[in-house]
This record gives C-alpha cells, structure tokens and sequence, in this order.
C-alpha cells in the first residue's frame, strides 16, 4: 500500500516490493526527455526481521550484476540489510533497491517517476500477465556505491547536527522532535512538506490552529514565515 501525501509518499509494505533502479539526470534526459530519481527512506515503522535491499554487495561490480540478471541469480548480488525504526537510508541513481515485506517508510524523492524494474518475483497484474520490467535499462544505470559516495552525495550541501538527515542537490530532510512548542520558519526558497511520523500535536499559523496525528501530512507554501508546532511529536521536514 502506498499513499502519495505532498512529496513525501507512504508505503506500507506487506510484501517484498519489486527490485528497481532509477537513472540519473543525464541518462535520465538522454533516453526519457525527463529527470532522474534520488531518494531516500525513513523506516517509520518496521516488524522484528524485516529487511531490505540497498545496493549491491560489497565486491560486486557491473559485470557480476549483468551476469547474476541473466542467470536468475540476484540474490548473490543484492545487499539485504535487516532495517529498524527510525533509521534512515539514502539511493541515489543508480542503487538498486527495494521494500521488504512488514516495513512501513516514508519516501522523499526528487521529483520524477521514472523506475526500471528489475525483477518482480514473478508476480502479475491485473490483466493476468507478468508485469513488465525493464532489464535493459537498469542494466545501463545499476552501479555499485561506496558508503563515502553516497555520503557525498546526501550531504553535499553541507551537513549539520544529527536531526539533519538529508541536505543533497535534490532535497533537504530534517527530523525535529516536538515536547512543548517549537517554531518553523517556511521562508521564500522552498515550500516545506511535514509528515507527523509519531505522536501528536497542532499546528498554529495566522490566528488558526490545524490537529496533527501519526500518518498525517501538511503541505506549507514558500513564504509562509513563522509556523508555530505545539504537541508531543515527531515530525519530518522536506524543502528543496
């Protein structure tokens, strides 16, 4: 189950999801006249062994992963990391990933649906028939990433204290944990998305005051100035 809530998209994992890739910006506008795909995951929730895909095991190369594609053998290839609440994980392009089965995540991505499917369990549409998957192309994008690239990339514009969890090209990502009231300055750069991930509270801004629970979203224009959250929560922040 997925729900789309102002940029930020919820999904509620009740089985492995398909193995995918997304290209980049310059394959991306070569091949699709559209934008590629970074994102990054924040495990809201998550079921005693529930895991997921992030990348390509240690060792493996674009060769190794080419091969194991053609012989149905991805499991020899694929990095399975037992996940828990609270974390977070940053793919960029080119990281093969998916879902695991009892993990509910919020996504933050850059603003594009483009996805390569690479395998998914053999599983069928609604038309009775093998859903589509793109080999092909995630062949051309998947890449392997070491643990400072991807850093490089989350952080590269800087990083900051520990509730800082993104601030890359594409998006910057802040978790702020609410007891009592606290301010959000919402300035004329970026909009801010804010999705309540635990407890609850309000939001007050212009004389009215908004209740906001778990699962709840709220898109803030850009140039609203000074939002005021009161409550007992945990909140993610999302601007460009």
């Amino acid at each position: 189950l997925s729900v789309e809530l102002d940029g930020v998209e919820l999904f509620d994992a009740r089985e492995f999801l398909s193995v995918q890739v997304h290209p980049d910006d310059a394959y991306a506008s070569e091949i699709e006249n559209d934008s590629g795909k970074t994102e990054m995951w924040y495990i809201v929730d998550a079921c005693e062994g529930a895991r997921l895909v992030y990348g390509l095991r240690d060792g493996v190369t674009r060769e190794d992963f080419a091969v194991a594609v053609r012989e149905r053998q991805l499991d020899k290839v694929m990095n399975y990391v037992d996940v828990k609440k609270g974390q977070t994980y940053f793919i960029p392009s080119g990281m093969l990933h998916a879902i695991g089965a009892g993990i509910l995540i919020a996504e933050i991505q850059q603003n594009s649906d483009l996805t390569y499917r690479v395998y998914d369990f053999d599983r069928v549409g609604k038309d009775g028939k093998l859903r589509p998957l793109h080999v092909d192309k995630a062949l051309a994008v998947t890449r392997p990433y070491s643990e400072k690239e991807i850093s490089d990339i989350r952080f590269s514009r800087g990083e900051g204290d520990s509730d800082l969890l993104a601030n890359s090209e594409y998006f910057k990502v802040r978790r702020l944990c609410v007891d009592g009231s606290c301010d959000v300055c919402v300035t004329r750069d970026s909009f801010v998305s804010l999705v309540c991930i635990d407890g609850e509270g309000s939001i007050r801004y212009n004389g009215e005051e908004y209740p906001v629970k778990k699962g709840e979203s709220f898109f803030m224009p850009a140039g609203m100035g000074t939002v005021v959250l009161d409550g007992s929560m945990t909140v993610i922040l999302s601007e460009v």
